[in-house]
């Protein structure tokens, strides 16, 4: 009994060492498995590659930083994108520049209307009677002087009618300033419709006028200011409300009898107006020459006795006074 229990337990001595055996290999190749997956973790991070499997921490941060690196080491693409992207900056940029341009332009043509129409206005209100519409004293003066100054230069004839409304003072005073207005808003229609393209026609005093006709001679002008004379008698009143006669009294001369001053044609028409006056009225008087500083009436045409607005008995003054 005691050699085979001694036996067995020499046995089971024996047999101890080799299971240890068995599991000190079985820890180290578990060892060896947990390293050589670290080290394959290990080389995927820093690889970049490892589809499927999402870093974290300080893995997520430190491939961050190697792709980061490993791109800007990459400059093959840097050229191109700038290049496009400073392509994309000028066109933005010409494209708001002709904007500005357009803005600007339109702009300036804006203001140069607004502006040459602001001249155009304030050039036709230096020049023109705000009443009747036609030439002021200063503008008749100024392009009569210049027509004088062409035909003198050619050699054309030139002719001047000077007239004003006989006894005029008495429409106002009768039938007050608004149907005097209305008189000579009348008067310097008709004498625009005998006008023709390159006549100058002007109102140079309270009831004066004066038409200058470039390329007439001394008939032609007096057959328009006998037309004139014609129809200012012949206006009708009605329209105002009351009932009166209109008439006016002309001076003619000419570049013929006056040469082409226009300081000696006004004169001169102004003597031939004053001898009208003192005929009568409703009248045209030639300037025929100087006598004695006088002017030689010739009379074209005549309106009825008592044909003007006052009195037709009055008598006369003499000289530029004497008008009415």
């Amino acid at each position: 009994m005691a050699t085979a229990g001694g036996s067995v337990s020499c046995m089971g001595g024996g047999a101890m060492p080799g299971a240890r055996r068995r599991r000190v290999v079985v820890c180290m190749l578990y060892v060896v498995a947990a390293v050589l997956l670290s080290g394959a973790a290990m080389a995927q991070a820093a690889s970049g590659s490892g589809p499927g499997r999402p870093l974290h921490g300080a893995d997520a941060i430190h491939a961050a930083d190697v792709a980061s690196s490993q791109r800007l080491l990459d400059l093959d693409w840097l050229p191109g994108a700038l290049q496009e992207r400073v392509d994309r900056q000028q066109a933005q940029s010409r494209r708001l520049l002709v904007l500005l341009l357009v803005v600007l332009a339109g702009s300036l043509g804006y203001w140069a209307l607004k502006a040459r129409r602001l001249q155009v206005s304030l050039r036709r209100m230096a020049e023109t009677d705000a009443l009747t519409g036609l030439g002021n004293r200063q503008h008749f003066l100024r392009q009569s002087a210049q027509a004088l100054l062409q035909a003198e230069r050619t050699g054309g004839d030139v002719a001047l009618v000077v007239f004003d409304l006989d006894r005029f003072e008495s429409i106002n005073d009768r039938f007050g300033q608004d149907t005097g207005d209305w008189v000579l808003r009348q008067v310097a229609g008709q004498c625009r419709t005998l006008c023709r393209r390159g006549d100058h026609v002007g109102r140079i005093g309270g009831e004066e006028f004066a038409i200058l006709l470039p390329g007439r001679d001394l008939r032609a002008a007096r057959s328009v200011a006998e037309a004139c004379r014609v129809r200012i008698a012949g206006l009708d009143s009605r329209p105002t409300g009351q009932r009166f006669i209109v008439t006016a009294g002309f001076g003619v001369t000419a570049s013929s009898r006056s040469g082409h001053d226009l300081a000696r044609m006004l004169s001169h028409a102004d003597k031939a107006l004053g001898a009208a006056k003192r005929e009568g009225r409703n009248r045209v008087s030639v300037f025929e020459g100087d006598a004695g500083s006088r002017a030689r009436l010739q009379v074209v045409g005549e309106g009825r006795p008592g044909q003007d607005a006052g009195s037709a008995d009055r008598k006369p003054a003499s000289g530029r006074s004497s008008r009415a």
